[in-house]
């Protein structure tokens, strides 16, 4: 089908009843999904203030389409990422989520992982940290403890670029003219640390859009003392190319230390 032909279906689709539509013949008829993906409405049709409350995974979400991670869950694509940290997180008892946006992932985690398990949310952004302490609320669950600050090499404060189209694309590392600039404080994993007086970390995830070196940097103390399963977002277009060097020299040393550095594509593990 052409692309004319797609765009003009999903105008049809546009719309919570459209949406209702796509998702039923999805869930009803799995054979089905990859015809329904193709006809979701793509985030840009979404205005930003758009909002859906939705099941998801179990767990009650307020999701908005124009966002693009959001518009992923809220039309249930596949999320290899997800998957593989729910099977690293199960039965585990702490899990530091650096970049932890709505809570999606921090709550679905939560949720395979040790009865008594800690999980430390962190998000800098004031509108998206709302969103999370809203889903912690509504999931009725204790041990998600949310951080509203940004994790860096160094504590004090930052500039932290926010888009209003995308709060997935939040960021101490990269503006552009899309981007409201405001002032976040900062401290660094080792310190988040010793403040939440954790005694071991299992899993760590880090997606801070092009600053996970700076993260990395300033958790060497905890990743030495405790080698959790890491799982860390490697986006070479966002970064400079020394920073891309430097992150590699830091998986470099992870690997020398005994980590296997493995990627996550569509299809899982590799």
């Amino acid at each position: 089908m052409g692309n004319w032909f797609i765009d003009t279906v999903r105008d049809v689709f546009k719309g919570e009843r459209g949406e209702r539509v796509l998702l039923g013949l999805g869930d009803r008829v799995p054979i089905m999904r990859p015809l329904t993906y193709r006809l979701t409405p793509q985030p840009y049709a979404y205005d930003p203030a758009a909002e859906r409350v939705v099941e998801r995974h179990g767990l009650r979400f307020r999701l908005r389409p124009r966002h693009y991670f959001q518009w992923h869950h809220f039309f249930k694509r596949d999320d290899p990422v997800l998957e593989e940290l729910a099977r690293a997180g199960a039965g585990k008892r702490v899990f530091i989520d650096v970049g932890a946006n709505v809570g999606l992932y921090a709550l679905v985690v939560q949720a395979v992982m040790a009865p008594d398990a800690r999980v430390l949310a962190v998000e800098p952004a004031r509108s998206t940290c709302a969103a999370l302490r809203e889903h912690v609320a509504w999931s009725g669950r204790t041990g998600v403890e949310v951080y509203e600050c940004a994790l860096s090499s160094s504590s004090g404060a930052a500039e932290l670029a926010e888009r209003s189209d995308d709060w997935g694309k939040a960021s101490l590392s990269r503006t552009d003219s899309s981007t409201t600039v405001t002032q976040v404080s900062t401290k660094t994993l080792d310190e988040l640390v010793r403040d939440a007086k954790l005694t071991t970390i299992d899993l760590l995830k880090i997606d801070v859009e092009g600053h996970e070196l700076d993260v990395l940097e300033g958790g060497k103390e905890s990743i030495e003392a405790h080698s959790p399963t890491i799982f860390v977002e490697f986006s070479p277009q966002w970064m400079t190319q020394q920073a891309v060097s430097e992150l590699c020299d830091v998986l470099e040393a992870l690997v020398a230390r005994g980590y296997d550095c493995r990627r996550i594509l569509p299809g899982g593990l590799v």
